[in-house]
This record gives structure tokens, sequence and C-alpha cells, in this order.
């Protein structure tokens, strides 16, 4: 699977607008994408199904039959999740090394953090936030809670920060009275707020030249700037 993920994210710049819903969609379920028709993909993702072979063909296979066919090969390589359980109620002695398992997989997403964000990137958010007269923070759904407790974090060090939520009545005022010298954190992670429409809370602040920074683990996030 990780090398259908790489293979799509590192095309990026390369698709247009609907074969970046399609990268979304087949991202996001790599394990039910194998079970699905071209005509089912495109109904799900609302393009054509020519679109949905054009992808396929960018990614270097013939078409999207080939292109399934190799991912139903590497899904059967794969226990789910209920035979991988099975699995391990048969091994007594996983349990004795479970804290240091877990300890180790923290680590392990902690170096990867490290491996995709610079440490110039890093300053540059830094150099924001303490330039910034307040600091907003937006949360889309769930990831609501993630902005309350940066919210709460950036006021122990004396910034005015605020934690704001897409389903506040006062929401679109606070947006408009926003300021260029203000900075606005987004974070974004599913499952996702359910809406007839998606909506970009960050591009009217973009517009008025407010620096936003996005937390996101989607991977073609890059593709939307």
């Amino acid at each position: 699977m990780q090398t259908i993920q790489h293979l799509i994210v590192e095309k990026l710049p390369e698709y247009s607008n609907n074969q970046k819903k399609i990268a979304n969609f087949i991202l996001e379920n790599m394990k039910t994408v194998p079970l699905l028709s071209v005509n089912q993909i495109a109904d799900k993702v609302g393009v054509s199904s020519a679109s949905v072979v054009r992808f396929s063909r960018l990614l270097g296979f013939t078409g999207y039959l080939e292109f399934r066919n190799k991912l139903m090969e590497i899904l059967k390589e794969h226990l789910s999740p209920l035979e991988q359980y099975k699995k391990t109620l048969t091994q007594k002695d996983t349990y004795k090394n479970s804290l240091e398992k877990v300890a180790q997989k923290t680590v392990d997403k902690i170096h990867h953090t490290l491996e995709q964000n610079s440490l110039d990137v890093f300053k540059h958010i830094i150099q924001h936030i303490r330039n910034a007269d307040n600091i907003f923070c937006l949360g889309m759904g769930i990831s609501q809670y993630l902005a309350q407790m940066m919210a709460y974090l950036l006021k122990l060090y004396i910034k005015k920060a605020f934690a704001l939520s897409s389903d506040s009545p006062s929401f679109p005022e606070q947006i408009v009275l926003m300021e260029k010298k203000d900075l606005l954190f987004v974070f974004s992670f599913p499952p996702p707020p359910t809406a007839d429409k998606p909506w970009k809370p960050q591009n009217r602040p973009k517009n008025m030249n407010i620096p936003v920074i996005s937390f996101t683990d989607k991977k073609t996030a890059l593709s939307a700037q």
C-alpha cells in the first residue's frame, strides 16, 4: 500500500482538480477501492469514469482495471483488523512488550513529523506567532478540541488567542474582524464535519493577506496552497 500511496503523492504537481479529488478518495479508502468499479468510484468522487481511467494511466497503468488489480494483490498481502486480532489472541507473549511497542510507535510518529517538516518551517511559524497581535484557532468538526487546546496553550505564554468553531453563531463575524497582524491556525482531521457543500474558512483570511497555518493529515494537502 505504501508504494501506491507514495506514487500518488509523488505526482501531485501533475494533477488537475478532478484528479486531486480522485487521489484524495483513493488515499482515504485504500482498502475498499479494489472492490469498486470505475463507475462506482466516479459516482462517489463526482467525476466522469474517463477521469478515473486517465488518473490510472497517469500513475503508469494501462487503465483502471490494471490499477485495481494491483491494489487487490497488495490488499491480499495484508491481514484485515479482525484477522490481526485473532492472530494476536493466539500469541500470548505479544502482550509482554505492549508498553514498549506503544512507546516506540509514538517515537516513530515524532520522527516522521520531523522528517516531513524542516526546521526552517518551524522557525517561520514561531516568527508568525511572535508577531501576531491576535491568534485565532479554528477546528472543523472533532478538530475543534485541538483548536481549543492550542488557544489554551498560547494563552499560557501571554498571547491573545481565541478558539473558533464553525458551529458558533459569531464565527463569521469573528473572521470578518480579523486584521493583517493577526494569525489563523486551522485544524482539519477526520472525521470531517458533515456539510452539503465543502467550505474553506481559510480563503477569506488569505484574501486579506492574513497568515494561515494549517494542521492536517491529508496526504494531498500540499496541492491546495
